[in-house]
């Protein structure tokens, strides 16, 4: 769901004002997220069951995980605009649902049932992973373990489970990643689960005996790295699986991670899983200085080891200010840790003001400095910086910035395009003034072409603006017209540059220009170049050149087109209609002329005026005659056979053929 949002600033003396923390964010609320492939921030999108209308709105995330019903040719369709997109399915990795009786599902719960692959408690009853409130949906955890019996093709579940994915998913549907939710080291929290009775245990060797949790996780962890084992041969190295669970990136049982078959891992609501308390953020946020990439074996995938974060506001169902202040929290420690920020409620894809940041490249890891006697954490990016204080109860300055950052706080900075400091008037009329100005350079990385966007203010306090692309490189200089002004009135003139993804630049330094006296008398020059490009039975294509308009050799307002036959003229011609406007000076114009009479001669002239109605001379005259059949088709005569018998009687038969006859 796009909207059309954008961030209010509040800066004063280039610090924030209120004691607030806001991010800074120009919006380009309609079109694909115009910024180049690898930009900061990353952000994967997660949407379980997106409808057709939703392309244009997740090809503006980096990466997107689906249900695995989606339909490919959406998906396709999105990868069409962002060829840079994974395309993940969202499938969990341990359960299934009791309610969802469809596809893939069906086949396990089916699978599960024939050959007695679930998990059990030492009550004999299902183990339980997840269920709704109220209990309308279900989920059943599947044994993965050594201890889950086999088909009678010998297969285990975490066998007939992998095989299953990548024929279904991977072969059969193209799905290009995986992101394998519910993957956990231990499952021995399941039985402190709501949805679990207090105090019963798991039950692997099913002899009505609780295991106890060193065996459950054991057990589990093994399985499960066997599982993953197993996926990753079938789907190959390249091939990008992501893992959302409690994946423990550090300790490992037996000498086994299980990201060691893994591209990347997910935290879907990060203050919920491990590391947790007050140390998440030391470890979370030291991603990029040892604890993400090299105290773990994840398999890179195109040279990226992918963490995601999830923001734990909706998850926490906090408002207002508060979630806010936890999304820059979030976002600001993917950041620091070039992680893939994400965002509940799945099955959505609002759009976040702060995604459309453009901060391009980060210059180097982030660092911890002292602020107050407090560590917080910084990073510099090529298009701005990010700052955060993770301490519960103290607030701190950045140092070198002047910021204050409340406790467990952020400030997520993306420096504005550089302001005009060279705006001057080159021409002035009675009825338009040229403006110039030397084009800044752009902050890198950052899609969609540059603006500008020239304001003035006469005597009367009232305003106008015009706004163009524009055209050179930084250091070159950019022309702009500024017209249907009044004679003989004081003007103040200011010019600011945008881009999509970054916010404006600053307004430039006042110009003071007032017009002359007088009004604008100069015309159009006279149009060149007019002539046919092709004639047909009832149609004349026309060329010609656009003109300029002097003397600030500006394009003209309007055209004005007439067409008459023999013995007319311009003052008695037709008016044609539809013409084109004027494009820039020398730009090469055409129109159709269509509904008119076969073979006969037409005559054509054509003028343009100013925004002040001064018309051009009229342009040379063009005769045109219009075809009299069809190209390549001669003309029909009719021609009839001698009647059958002859002479007749009650009846006869006479025969129309057609001969050709040489074109007239």
């Amino acid at each position: 769901m796009q909207r059309s949002l954008r961030a209010s600033f509040h800066i004063r003396n280039g610090l924030f004002s209120l004691g607030i923390i806001v991010l800074l964010t120009l919006v380009a609320a309609t079109a694909p997220r115009p910024v180049a492939a690898g930009n900061y921030p990353k952000v994967l999108g997660v949407n379980l069951d997106p409808n057709p209308g939703a392309v244009t709105d997740l090809a503006r995330y980096d990466h997107v995980a689906y249900n695995y019903r989606t339909l490919r040719t959406l998906r396709q369709s999105v990868r069409a605009l962002n060829p840079s997109s994974i395309d993940f399915v969202w499938i969990s990795s341990m359960s299934v649902s009791t309610g969802d009786s469809y596809g893939l599902n069906r086949a396990i719960r089916d699978s599960a049932n024939a050959y007695n692959w679930w998990l059990y408690k030492e009550d004999g009853s299902h183990a339980i992973s997840w269920c709704a409130s109220g209990g309308s949906d279900i989920e059943w955890v599947l044994d993965l373990s050594d201890t889950c019996p086999r088909s009678p093709r010998g297969e285990r579940f975490r066998d007939w489970f992998a095989r299953t994915l990548v024929d279904s998913l991977v072969t059969s549907r193209q799905f290009h990643g995986i992101c394998l939710d519910q993957c956990h080291s231990s499952i021995a929290w399941l039985r402190s689960m709501s949805c679990n009775p207090q105090g019963i245990r798991l039950d692997f060797n099913r002899d009505g005996i609780g295991d106890a949790d060193s065996t459950v996780t054991r057990l589990w962890a093994n399985g499960v790295y066997d599982f993953l084992r197993q996926l990753r041969q079938l789907v190959g190295t390249n091939y990008p699986v992501i893992l959302n669970g409690a994946v423990n990136l550090v300790y490992d049982n037996d000498g086994k991670l299980l990201t060691d078959f893994a591209n990347g891992v997910m935290m879907e609501c990060f203050l919920f899983m491990p590391p947790t308390g007050q140390d998440w953020m030391k470890n979370l946020w030291n991603i990029n200085r040892g604890y993400f990439p090299t105290q773990n074996r994840i398999v890179p995938y195109n040279g990226e080891k992918m963490m995601i974060i999830g923001d734990s506001g909706p998850c926490l169902q906090m408002t207002g200010p508060e979630a806010e202040r936890q999304k820059r929290l979030t976002l600001g420690g993917c950041l620091l840790g070039d992680a893939y920020y994400t965002r509940p409620p799945w099955s959505t894809n609002e759009w976040q003001p702060e995604y459309d940041l453009c901060l391009g490249q980060p210059l180097a890891p982030c660092d911890s400095v002292m602020s107050g006697g407090v560590p917080i954490w910084t990073r510099e990016f090529t298009n701005g910086y990010v700052a955060v204080n993770p301490n519960w109860w103290v607030s701190a300055v950045v140092p070198g910035r002047g910021v204050t950052l409340p406790p467990r706080d952020a400030i997520i900075y993306q420096y504005p395009m550089p302001r005009v400091t060279d705006l001057v008037s080159t021409l002035s009329l009675p009825n338009a003034v040229q403006v110039r100005f030397t084009v800044p350079g752009a902050p890198s990385g950052c899609g969609g072409p540059a603006t500008y966007r020239l304001r003035s203010r006469d005597l009367l306090n009232q305003t106008r603006e015009w706004t163009g692309p524009i055209i050179g490189q930084p250091g070159s200089a950019q022309y702009v017209n500024a017209v249907f002004l009044t004679a003989g009135m004081p003007y103040r003139f200011t010019v600011t540059v945008e881009k999509p993804g970054l916010s404006p630049s600053a307004a430039s330094d006042t110009l003071r220009v007032t017009t002359p006296g007088g009004n604008d008398t100069q015309p159009p020059t006279q149009v060149q170049g007019f002539s046919t490009t092709s004639v047909t039975t009832n149609s004349v294509t026309l060329r010609w050149i656009a003109p300029s308009d002097p003397p600030l050799g500006g394009q003209a307002a309007a055209y004005e087109m007439r067409r008459w036959l023999d013995g007319g003229s311009w003052a008695t011609g037709a008016v044609v209609a539809g013409l084109p406007s004027p494009a820039a000076p020398g730009t090469e114009q055409s129109v159709m002329i269509r509904s008119l009479a076969t073979g006969v001669r037409y005559h054509f002239q054509i003028r343009s005026r100013d925004y002040n109605s001064n018309w051009s001379p009229l342009s040379y005259e063009v005769t045109a005659v219009t075809r009299r059949s069809p190209i390549g088709q001669a003309p029909v005569r009719p021609d009839l056979s001698l009647a059958v018998p002859n002479p007749f009687r009650n009846t006869t038969r006479l025969t129309l053929a057609r001969r050709k006859v040489s074109s007239m």
